[in-house]
């Protein structure tokens, strides 16, 4: 796994290579866990001051991503959708939006999304690009 960091005005600072998962930069760098999983999964737009992007094959990389400072630092605006006993009720257009309609905490419904719970509050999460 490749991943490169950038700073908050999008450019690029450094790459790091042949890593074995996300944890590993973040040990390497003194971040919390999950903390630059949050960055590449769009949940934050940015830590410590630092973007990083994900790559499998980089033969390309973007030498700039885009300036996020003025940026909000909260969740994603990946499309969800809800679930109830395997059947789909409806989509939101981020985490925001499926948290505050349903009053349940992002990080519940985040967790729901990546796989790490299976429910929350009844219903099944998930990130409608996987779908």
């Amino acid at each position: 796994m490749k991943i490169a960091m950038y700073d908050l005005e999008g450019n690029f600072l450094e790459l790091f290579e042949n890593l074995e998962s996300v944890r590993e930069l973040e040990n390497e760098l003194n971040y919390a866990n999950n903390t630059i999983h949050n960055v590449i999964k769009g949940i934050s737009h940015q830590s410590k001051g630092r973007q990083f992007l994900k790559f499998t094959d980089l033969s390309t990389y973007p030498l700039s991503t885009g300036d996020v400072r003025g940026l909000n630092s909260g969740l994603t605006y990946e499309p969800i959708g809800k679930y109830y006993k395997g059947r789909f009720i409806c989509s939101y257009s981020s985490l925001r939006e499926a948290s505050e309609s349903n009053n349940i905490n992002s990080v519940n419904i985040s967790q729901c999304c990546s796989g790490k719970i299976k429910t929350t509050h009844g219903f099944v999460f998930k990130y409608m690009k996987n779908q």
